[in-house]
Parts: structure tokens; C-alpha cells; sequence
């Protein structure tokens, strides 16, 4: 059951739910008399069907004060534990743990949302906070296991772990392991019940791993190998502390520490309650009462050795008893072995693996029949579930389960010979690929060079060709483009996957894709509307500022058109011939004389002066006439 915004518990008022896990729920709340924010963690429906549970609910009640009690010594990288109550819920007490509210974000997030890496001395110093956290964390016999850089909170640029209470020794050994922890920064060895120092090494190396890539660590190659950046000294002290195996890595966060030339803190190093001590001086307190009684014992009456002997006597069946307890009890504990082998074998037979090698792994050891039988049946189910995970070609999740399967136990042999077997099939999926790549069909190409496992023989050239193939259909896809098929290039370079190294290429390509088709689009139809509105000049520059080869062709015409238009207007006019009237009054009369009149036609004009302006004008007219 989930607890709704509002909902009140004890002097608490919730007020969102703010991350949940394989077994656990985290709320943001509201003291309600001091008004300050609180966060409250507290188990989730999975664990609480478990049948052992109560077990689970007493040691978190335990851890939960240890927390408490670091919580006193004010160190300044540990979130502090205030307060721890009960719910009452179906029959059963759920218990809640309440710890300061970090207002700031995690190391995850800070780095996501930057895409970037940190540099060396801030990556450091944040982990040597959290380390120095965790040294105290050790001292006080707790073991964190879920160190990864979402559990580590920055604020104020400094580093805060978080998420106690449902780790460590909380939850069972599989069940924190597998859920509790997440995968990418837990080492395999605390999926078979490690409790030790070490796997909170592993994890705070593999946080400083993530802080200097700024992505998902790989415990197979140096981060040098990815920033070349990183010094060697910081390279070293990560390859040591993510080592496969837990005996090779540093044993504490001091040993780590000395690798990468930090120091622990005052703080990190105050006393802690000497539970030890406390035992020894209670010890010699009883000591000395009975060298008391001792001394009182020679001034005893004889009725008083009477009495003590008969209490000797009642001692003595008391001690008689508890040595017979011993058989008892270790026949009821092989009981119980037996029964739990029986579960075994019914999940076996049941086809439950992931139950099986649950129950198998965390089957006690020792050198008896039944622990051999446990480890055979552990055996029997790694190997069917590794098949079945490679039969859905979920590979790296087969050799994850295969690398599950103990040493000791005759599996190893045929997991060695299932590993070759696969070592074939892989071989088998890159030929297909390239065949299919041959054939122009890259996007089921890379589809089947993707199913690969990532740490094979055959995984450096399914790399390669992987490129080789994705640069292919960025290119058919760019042709597509430049040809004016715009969706039909968008849907092409769809078979590129979302993780390629490519993918942010791909990505500013074809936002410009987009913008420069718009840009040609807008072109094209105003070089249209200036050449129906006979605006040539117009039409020929807009239709000449377009790109690519599809969207030239398009405005061809409309060049040609805007061309023409503008090659007849700025033919050259012909000079039209002008000439002068002076010009034409100097030119040679073709009659000396006046032309004589008869005597006998009346003289309509008796004045010689116009005589002769007619006589002009006559000859103005025959020249007119030649022209």
C-alpha cells in the first residue's frame, strides 16, 4: 500500500512519494510541529509477503539504532537518522526511518543533466567525503551496499551519502544484492552474500569511474581508456578497487585511500562506543563477585552447604540439560537443511531457476551431503536458465548467470563447454549480419550485430562493422535528402539504434535538414508570386538562393521565364532619325525662279511676300515628300 499526499503518521505528514526500489518506499514529509522536512523510507508490498519478515523487521530495528548512534557523532557526509517508529498494518508492524531531507540533487543526475564529465580534483573530493563517510560507516560494523552515485546527494558542492535503513545486513543477502543495489555498480561477488568492506569499495570506485566518463562504467576496461584525462595514479587506484575478485581489492577505505594519495578525516576517526570494553568490564566485575562469594563460602554453616550443594546439583542438571539442548538442536537445524533442499528440487522440477539459484546460493555451507546436493541442483539451474537466456538471445544476461555457477561443482565444465557452443552461434549471427549488409540491407544488419554480447571474442568486430554499416545509411540517407525525399531519408536513418556514438550527429542533421527544406519551400513560393505579379528581377533572386539539387531543378523554370523577361527589357533602343528645321530650310531649292502665273488667272494674292511663303512652304512639301 502506498501512502497518498496528506496522509499523517505519528507527528508526520506526507507529502509525495519521491523514489521507489525492489523492496523499498522513500516519501518526502513535514514534521508537523517543527515544520521541517523530513524523508521517510519504509518496506514496500514485496518484502512484507515475505515469510521472514519479522527476522527482517528486528534487524532493521537494530541497524536502525546503530544509524541512530552515528547519526550523534555529526559527521558531516552522513545523513543524519532523527527518528524511527511503527505502523500498525494488516497484523503486522511496518517500521519507518526518518532522516534529514538533502535539498540538492545526486551525483547521477548532476552528471546526466551536465553530459559531461567532472574534472579529476571535484570527482575526488566528493569521493573522498563519501569515503570517509563510509570508513566510519565500517567502524561501526555496517556495510552500506548500494554506494552508487544516485545514493550520493551533492548540495552546497559537497557530498552527502544517503539511503540507509533497508541495505546492508537489513535485507537478505539475494534479495538486497539483486534489487537493492543497482546492477552497473555492484560487484558480482555481493550477489553470493558478501558483507564485506570491499563491495562498498567496489561501488565508491565505480562512482569515481562514472564521475570521470560521464557514463555507465565497465569494469573490464581503465577509465583512461575513455578520458584520457584521468591521471595515472586515480586510473590504478580504480582498476585495484573494481578487481572481479574481492581479495584482490583494497580491504578498507584507508588502503584505497592511501592508492589515491587521500586522507581520512578527525572526523572519521572519533571514538566509537567500545562495546568490547564495556563486555570485559562486566566480565570482571562477575569475576571479582565470585572470589566474594569464595571468601564467604569457608564462614558457611552446615545447613548452608546443604543448601548450596543441592543448588550445585540443580546447576549441574541445568548444565546436563543444555549439553543434551546441542543435538537437539543441530537435528533440527539439519531438519530445516532438509526441507530447504526439498524446496530445491520442487523448483527444479517446477522450471523456476531464478528461484532455484535464489534459494541455492544462500543454501549453508559446509562439507555434508546436503551441501553438496544444494551446490549440484545450483548448478543444474544456472546452466538451464544461462540456455534458456541464450535461446532469447539475451546473451549478456546468459554469461551473467553462467558466471554465477560456483567453481567447485561439476557445472563448470559444462558451462565451459556451453561458452563454446555460443562462441559458435556468435560467429554465426556476424556472418548473417554481413550478408545482410552486403544485400543493402544495413537496418537488420546492425539489428543482428546488436544482439552480440558486449565482452566477447567477436564484440571489437561487430564494433567495427557496426560503424562501418551505420556511416553507410547516413550516407543513403543523405542522398535521399539531396534528391528531395526528405521522409523518405528520415525514415531510412531510423536503422541507426539510439545508442549510437552517431546518434547526436544524427540528430543536428536532420534538424538542419528540416530548417534548409522549409527555407527552399519558402523559395520557391515567393519566386512564384513575384513571377506572377511580372516582378522578374524578384523571381530570379529568390528562386537563385535555393540549396541542393532537388529544389535547383525546381526553380529552373522560373529562372529561365525571369530570364527572358528581363533580357528584352533591357534591349537596346534604336535612335530615331531627327532633323533640324534650320537643317531643312538650307537645303537647295530645286526651282530658281518663282513659278509665273498667266496674266489671265486672277491673282489671288497681290502681295509679292506671300507669293513667296507659298512658293516655301510648296518646297518645304517636295522635300517632305523625299524623305
Amino acid at each position: 500500500m502506498e501512502w497518498q499526499p496528506g496522509t499523517r503518521l505519528n507527528q508526520y505528514e506526507i507529502k509525495r512519494v519521491l523514489g521507489r526500489g525492489g523492496f523499498g518506499i522513500t516519501y518526502k514529509a513535514t514534521h508537523l510541529s517543527l515544520g521541517q522536512r523530513v524523508v521517510i523510507k519504509t518496506i514496500n508490498d514485496t518484502l512484507q509477503k515475505d515469510p521472514e519478515y519479522n527476522s527482517y523487521l528486528k534487524r532493521f530495528r537494530k541497524e536502525a539504532r546503530t544509524l541512530a548512534k552515528l547519526g550523534e557523532l555529526r559527521h558531516p557526509h552522513i545523513v543524519r537518522v532523527s527518528d524511527l517508529f511503527e505502523v500498525p498494518l494488516d497484523r503486522m508492524q511496518l517500521p519507518c526511518l526518518v532522516m534529514d531531507f538533502i535539498d540538492g540533487e545526486d551525483l547521477f543526475t548532476r552528471i546526466r543533466n551536465a553530459k559531461a564529465p567532472l574534472s579529476e580534483a571535484e570527482a575526488l573530493k566528493y569521493i573522498q567525503q563519501v569515503g570517509d563517510a563510509l570508513h566510519l560507516v565500517h567502524r561501526a560494523g555496517l556495510v552500506h551496499r548500494d554506494t552508487h552515485p544516485g545514493n550520493i546527494m551533492i548540495c552546497n558542492n559537497n557530498a552527502i551519502l544517503i539511503d540507509f535503513g533497508l541495505a546492508g545486513s537489513v535485507i537478505p543477502t539475494i534479495m538486497s544484492s539483486k534489487v537493492g543495489g543497482n546492477p552497473a555498480f555492484v560487484p558480482h561477488d555481493q550477489l553470493r552474500g558478501n558483507r564485506d568492506p570491499n563491495v562498498d569499495i567496489y561501488s565508491l570506485g565505480m562512482s569515481l569511474y562514472f564521475a570521470l566518463i560521464a557514463d555507465l562504467p565497465d569494469p573490464f576496461t581503465e577509465p583512461k581508456a575513455t578520458n584520457p584525462n584521468v591521471s595515472d595514479r586515480t586510473n590504478a587506484a580504480i582498476v585495484k578497487a573494481i578487481h572481479l575478485n574481492p581479495k584482490e581489492r583494497p580491504q578498507s577505505i584507508k588502503d584505497w585511500f592511501d592508492l589515491l594519495g587521500l586522507n581520512i578525516s578527525s572526523q572519521a576517526l572519533q571514538p566509537l562506543q567500545n562495546h568490547k570494553a564495556s563486555n570485559i568490564r562486566s566480565t570482571r566485575r562477575a569475576f571479582l563477585q565470585s572470589l566474594k562469594k569464595r571468601s564467604l563460602l569457608l564462614k558457611l554453616t552446615g545447613s548452608q552447604y546443604k543448601a548450596l550443594a543441592w543448588g550445585g546439583l540443580i546447576l549441574g542438571i541445568g548444565l546436563l540439560a543444555r549439553l543434551l539442548q546441542e543435538p537437539i538442536l543441530e537435528w533440527k537445524a539439519n531438519q530445516q537443511l532438509k526441507d530447504q533442499l526439498a524446496k530445491l528440487e520442487q523448483f527444479k522440477i517446477q522450471q523456476d531457476w531464478s528461484a532455484c539459484i535464489i534459494q541455492a546460493e544462500i543454501f549453508p555451507s559446509g562439507k555434508d551431503e546436503l551441501f553438496t546436493q544444494a551446490k549440484e541442483l545450483l548448478g543444474d539451474c544456472i546452466l538451464e536458465l544461462a540456455q534458456e537466456q541464450a535461446e532469447a538471445e539475451k546473451w549478456d544476461e546468459a554469461l551473467l548467470t553462467l558466471s554465477r555457477m560456483p567453481p567447485e561443482i561439476e557445472g563448470t565444465n559444462k558451462a565451459d563447454s556451453l561458452r563454446e557452443q555460443w562462441k559458435k552461434q556468435w560467429e554465426d549471427i556476424l556472418k548473417f549480419a554481413q550478408q545482410e549488409a552486403d544485400s543493402g540491407n544495413y537496418k537488420d544488419a546492425i539489428t543482428q550485430a546488436k544482439k552480440l554480447p558486449t565482452n566477447v571474442d567477436v564484440t571489437q568486430e561487430a564494433h567495427l562493422l557496426i560503424e562501418k554499416w551505420e556511416n553507410k545509411v547516413l550516407e543513403i540517407a543523405s542522398n535521399y535528402y539531396y534528391m528531395g525525399n526528405l521522409a523518405v531519408a528520415k525514415e531510412t536513418i531510423e536503422a541507426i539504434p539510439e545508442d549510437s556514438s552517431l546518434q547526436t550527429e544524427i540528430e543536428k542533421l536532420t534538424k538542419e535538414w528540416e530548417v534548409e527544406w522549409s527555407q527552399n519551400q519558402v523559395l520557391l513560393r515567393d519566386a512564384q508570386s513575384f513571377l506572377e505579379k511580372g516582378d522578374w528581377y524578384s523571381a530570379r533572386e529568390a528562386a537563385g538562393k535555393v540549396t541542393t539539387i532537388y529544389w535547383k531543378k525546381q526553380v529552373e523554370p522560373i529562372i529561365e521565364k525571369a530570364q527572358l523577361e528581363i533580357d528584352i527589357l533591357e534591349i537596346p533602343k534604336t535612335d530615331i532619325l531627327e532633323i533640324p528645321k534650320t537643317d531643312i530650310l538650307e537645303i537647295p531649292k530645286p526651282f530658281s525662279s518663282p513659278v509665273s502665273i498667266p496674266s489671265s488667272t486672277v491673282d489671288l494674292n497681290p502681295n509679292p511676300q506671300d507669293s513667296e511663303t507659298i512658293e516655301i512652304e510648296d518646297e518645304e512639301q517636295e522635300i517632305r515628300a523625299l524623305f
